[in-house]
């Protein structure tokens, strides 16, 4: 899944997500630290990924990262693969590259230096999203290029549902997701099956439309 959250309303996780949001952009891991990793673990279906898209697209974090970069891990967690997609994220609209530049991308070392240049005195955010394979090795070599900053405040959030995954990467406490209050979800569950009956209803209009012509 990318960055961009279907789910426009986030249920039920309000709290957290403002103690999260005020953690990092104006708390602890705004000033202690050059760099925090914040694991988001839960059961699979529980919301980490929403709920973690919710805080990146926040207006809060626009204004205070000066880079964003969100990259989906699943099974496939490839040190040279990962760091070219950041890499790859970091360029975002930038088409114009120097043959040197081209070059460094061929390797891990050069990934990883041009990845130093172009973050000094950059506060930063990556978000790995859904690590399921992972060892200490290959996650220290991850974040070699990240571990040096000349800002405080920057930020890996990790998506797992694995707890001994998240207590490999960790540098502060683990957020827990739990499964939604009765009430809640059960808001939830109707705004779901008012959104389903609307897309059934525009698809019948445009599938009148279609016979009338």
């Amino acid at each position: 899944m990318g960055s961009i959250s279907t789910q426009h309303t986030l249920y039920g996780r309000e709290t957290i997500f403002k103690k999260t949001l005020d953690d990092i952009t104006i708390g602890t891991y705004h000033s202690e630290t050059s760099l925090s990793v914040l694991p988001i673990i839960g059961p699979g279906g529980i919301g980490k990924t929403t709920f973690t898209q919710h805080l990146y697209s926040d207006k809060r974090m626009e204004e205070h990262f000066d880079v964003k970069v969100w990259v989906c891990v699943s099974t496939d967690f490839d040190v040279f693969k990962l760091t070219k997609r950041i890499y790859d994220g970091m360029l975002g609209a930038e088409k114009e590259e120097s043959n040197t530049s081209a070059n460094q991308t061929t390797n891990l070392n050069g990934l990883q230096e041009s990845i130093t240049r172009k973050l000094k005195s950059k506060r930063f955010l990556i978000v790995f999203d859904d690590i399921w394979e992972c060892n200490s090795e290959g996650w220290e070599n991850l974040l070699a290029p990240f571990i040096n900053g000349d800002t405080k405040g920057n930020m890996v959030l990790v998506t797992t549902r694995f707890p001994s995954k998240a207590e490999m990467v960790k540098t502060t406490n683990p957020i827990a997701l739990e499964g939604l209050e009765p009430q809640v979800f059960f808001t939830f569950f109707l705004r779901l099956k008012q959104q389903q009956r609307y897309k059934f209803f525009s698809g019948c209009c445009l599938l009148a439309g279609a016979e009338l012509h």
